[in-house]
């Protein structure tokens, strides 16, 4: 036997050898490689074998005998076996010529020449131990069966006579013998090699799938040990069915939400463990696992109510996976779900507190208008809707007078008698501060009222106790009729803004009805969007500086006199006059705002324009009734008029005789700290109220603006010339000079001269024109408009 250092290189050699007469499809299977690989040793040794043979015999004889002939015939099928193996897709073919050419080569050659049937039966043995070497247990035991019948039918051709031609004698015999016995122990060795270098190569590809297996299944164990670790230790629930519907895994927290056993859940149905119901309507959901089987489709992510074994309610989030095994067959589902009963609880609350007044519980803002503009984009047939907005009158009184705390008190309990008188259909809320809302659902605009009306009994009914003080409430309501014409709910909240405005001008506990032709609340609409307009238009510069003329008439004067007048670039392009938005300026407080900007930009012209100044002799700025009681205006107005040296003394600040008889005293102090500047004062509109002569004396002012509705008619109306004569004769006693406003033409100019009126102002004189360059060609559509 050789060594293993031998039988590595000879086995080399041998799949060398070999492989070279095996097609590639044989060799790309182990075990059909391995018995390919025996056949071609075999054929090769078969082929060696009987050339032998034949030589000897033809050696010995001298002749060519008919079995001589057979026999060169099988020797020579092996070489066409083994060429015809190249392209064979199998190597049984070629095994099997091997071993029955082997067969009938000794045969043939035994029995013709070997001394007949006994010595042939020697040999017999070898062939099929060859055969199951080469192609396997099955071919071994046919051609075992096949050697049998041959050996009986050579018995019975020696029994009956039919024997060859020649057959040695036993000195030709033993002259063969040596040869004959060389080949036969070469055949068996090698076959013997053969056969242990195929049974090594087995064996180490036996070793090598058994330890890949091993590996394997090793870790298919690993893996299924971590799985179920994974899925034990998992916050989730994890159930799997077979495709029965039987559960066959329970994780522990499944086991938990459900309230069954580990044990006592295996085996049962799904929807016998995992009972769930619709999170809203409470209807059993367990047709959805069945559907889900059937029909063999993942269900998404879906929340339901889970019921446990124990009676626990338990919100759930859940997604349902189908098992599939063999050409996709359906083999069960996996169940995977947690709970979600905190967090819908926490997401409940904070929905709740992101859609509801903390302090009244009500609606807040922002999701009663997003319900309204629900109502509002459905199509409504013959069902209206109403509308309603509140506002407490004198909130601010109880809010300051008692405190915050007070005034939360009043909120809460306001609230609850809004709530109260509320349907369950209808939609309550608090608007901001003091402000409620009521939509009123499915209701005619009379029913809408008569409704209201009873909530104004109760409100007016209500008094408000906080601690030792009680206060009785009063309210302002509007009332907006919500039908097919209703498209915008920023317009719908400004008609109901605009009703509740206007009832509480008419008086305590007051209902104003919109109408789409009201007037008034057409006026304050306006208003409504001037205030919103005026914001953007402080911050982006959209004001005009214009400047009209003061002519004196008595005395002449060194330098321009003027008045500063407002313009304002309108959404549209226009040009308005300050009349058309500062109505809604004072409203709405923006007047301080745009009274600073007036100054500021009037003193920065003068900064960039020294020459402007130095030509100016007086300048007119008008200031609003808030502006003069501001402490933080009038500190910021010192601060504008002591940029410049000699600024304060070139300008006259005019104030309206309404806004200084109602704030008289902050007027007087307004007037004196600016006077101290150098500053010099006029008082507008003078002789609208005439009960004002009687504060004019107490006034610091050094002109009086004579009202321009006396000065229009002063040629026509006696009675307006005797006012104008009057008031002129009143300021010149008391140290003041007059300045007629309105003055529109030549003839009302020097009638005021007559008088003795000091200055005339007015479109007689002068147009309003821009103070600087820049505003010449917005100047020419001021012009135009005012006119």
């Amino acid at each position: 036997m050789a060594t293993s250092t031998q039988r590595s290189g000879l086995f080399r050699f041998y799949i060398k050898l070999t492989d070279r007469f095996l097609s590639e499809h044989i060799l790309s299977e182990e075990l059909t490689a391995r018995r390919g690989r025996m056949g071609v040793m075999g054929a090769l040794l078969g082929f060696i074998l009987g050339s032998v043979m034949l030589a000897t015999l033809f050696w010995q004889t001298k002749q060519f005998s008919q079995p001589m002939l057979v026999l060169s015939a099988f020797i020579a099928l092996l070489p066409v076996s083994l060429l015809l193996s190249r392209h064979m897709r199998s190597c049984a073919p070629l095994c099997i010529a091997t071993v029955l050419a082997m067969l009938a080569i000794l045969s043939l050659a035994g029995y013709s020449y070997g001394g007949g049937y006994s010595s042939t039966l020697h040999w017999f043995p070898l062939v099929p131990v060859a055969a199951t070497f080469m192609v396997g247990r099955r071919f071994g035991l046919v051609t075992s069966l096949l050697t049998l019948a041959c050996a009986l039918a050579i018995y019975w051709l020696e029994l009956n006579g039919v024997t060859s031609d020649y057959r040695m004698t036993s000195s030709e015999l033993l002259d063969i013998a040596p040869y004959v016995t060389v080949a036969a122990i070469l055949f068996a060795t090698l076959l013997s090699e053969a056969y242990e270098w195929a049974n090594d190569e087995s064996r180490r590809v036996i070793k090598t799938e058994r330890e890949q297996r091993s590996a394997a299944e090793q870790a298919l164990d690993t893996q299924k040990e971590q799985s179920l670790v994974t899925l034990e230790a998992i916050a989730d629930g994890v159930i799997s069915t077979d495709e029965q519907d039987r559960i066959t895994y329970i994780n522990p927290i499944a086991a938990y939400l459900t309230g069954w056993p580990v044990e006592r859940a295996m085996g049962r149905s799904l929807s016998e463990v995992f009972m769930i119901f619709d999170e809203y309507t409470h209807e059993p959901q367990g047709n959805f696992l069945d559907n889900c089987l059937k029909e063999g489709a993942n269900k998404p992510i879906g929340h339901h109510i889970l019921l446990s074994y124990d009676g626990r309610e338990i919100i759930i989030e859940h997604h349902i996976s189908i098992i599939r095994g063999h050409e996709n067959a359906v083999r069960g589902l996996v169940v995977v779900f947690h709970d979600v009963t905190v967090e819908r609880e926490l997401t409940t609350q904070l929905r709740y507190q992101a859609t509801h007044d903390p302090l009244s519980d009500l609606l807040n803002r922002h999701e009663f208008e997003h319900q309204l503009q629900q109502l509002v984009s459905q199509p409504i047939d013959k069902q209206h809707h109403v509308l309603c907005t509140i506002d407490i009158n004198q909130f601010k009184v109880i809010n300051d007078t008692c405190g915050h705390n007070a005034g939360d008190e009043l909120i809460r309990q306001f609230a609850d008698l809004i709530r109260d008188d509320a349907l369950e259909r209808d939609i309550t809320g608090r608007l901001g501060g003091d402000e409620f809302g009521i939509l009123i659902i499915g209701t005619n605009t009379e029913d809408a009222v008569a409704r209201i009306k009873k909530l104004r009994e109760r409100i007016s009914d209500f008094h408000f106790n906080w601690e030792d003080k009680s206060f009785s409430i009063s309210v302002a309501i509007g009332v907006v009729e919500i039908d097919g014409n209703t498209d915008y709910l920023a317009d719908l909240m400004n008609d109901a803004d605009a009703a509740r405005q206007a009832a509480k001008e008419k008086g305590r506990n007051r209902i104003h009805v919109y109408q789409p032709d009201d007037h008034e609340l057409m006026r304050r609409r306006g208003e409504m969007r001037w205030a919103a307009y005026l914001n953007g238009a402080i911050a982006d510069n959209r004001f005009l500086l214009t400047r009209q003329t003061i002519l004196p008439l008595q005395e002449h004067e060194k330098g321009q006199h003027y008045e500063i007048l407002l313009r304002c670039l309108d959404e549209s392009g226009k040009i308005s006059s300050a009349g058309d938005f500062l109505n809604a300026a004072e409203r709405y407080n923006l007047i301080s705002e745009i009274d600073r900007w007036v100054v500021r930009h009037l003193v920065t012209w003068f900064e960039s324009t020294p020459t402007a100044m130095e030509a100016t002799h007086t300048v007119s700025i008008n200031l609003s009734a808030r502006s003069i009681i501001d402490s933080r205006f009038t500190q910021d107005l010192r601060e504008m008029m002591l940029r410049m040296p000699g600024l304060a003394k070139k300008v006259c600040f005019e104030i309206t005789e309404t806004a200084a008889i109602a704030n008289f005293n902050q007027a007087k102090s307004f007037i004196v700290a600016m006077r101290a500047l150098g500053c010099s004062f006029a008082l507008d509109d003078f002789g609208k109220g005439m009960s004002s002569l009687s504060y004019l004396k107490q006034l610091p002012v050094d002109y009086l603006k004579i009202d321009g509705d006396f000065v229009r008619d002063l040629l026509s109306d006696p009675i307006d010339r005797a006012m104008v004569e009057h008031i002129n004769q009143i300021a010149h006693m008391i140290g003041m000079k007059t300045i007629a406003e309105y003055a529109e033409n030549h003839e009302i100019i020097q009638v005021l001269r007559e008088i003795g009126v000091d200055y005339a102002q007015g479109y007689g004189i002068d147009r309003p024109h821009p103070i600087h360059n820049e505003d010449l060609a917005r100047q020419e559509a001021v012009v135009d408009n005012v006119e």
